[in-house]
């Protein structure tokens, strides 16, 4: 599924305390060719791209989806929109995980704070 571009990002709403609008977003995989599209359907996702070996693609993924997600916000007027995704310690800790965060911040000029890394367990 992931090699075949079938699982995509849902953007679940960040509220912002101060004013009770939307200032952000998560990542969320889902996988609709396979029914995926329940809140329980990340977590399913992402424990078969781990066992599968393909863990840091999906995280790539959602990494990209994020990036393209702030950029589209943030040009629309949401100057401090900003968008998470969720990766594992061991993924931050792979070779050449920094690189593929600049470079999707560069990709979509994303100003600083408009792209976040959540740590899952």
């Amino acid at each position: 599924a992931i090699e075949n571009g079938e699982v995509v990002a849902a953007f679940q709403p960040i509220i912002c305390f101060e004013d009770g609008k939307v200032c952000g977003a998560e990542a969320l995989a889902r996988w609709p060719a396979a029914g995926e599209s329940s809140e329980k359907a990340t977590g399913e996702i992402v424990r078969k791209a781990q066992s599968a070996g393909k863990g840091r693609e999906l995280s790539s993924i959602m990494m990209r989806a994020a990036a393209k997600h702030a950029a589209e916000r943030i040009a629309a007027g949401e100057t401090k929109y900003f968008a998470a995704f969720n990766v594992s310690l061991s993924q931050v800790r792979e070779e050449g995980f920094i690189d593929d965060v600049k470079l999707a911040i560069g990709d979509h000029k994303l100003p600083p704070g408009a792209l976040a890394v959540e740590e899952t367990k």
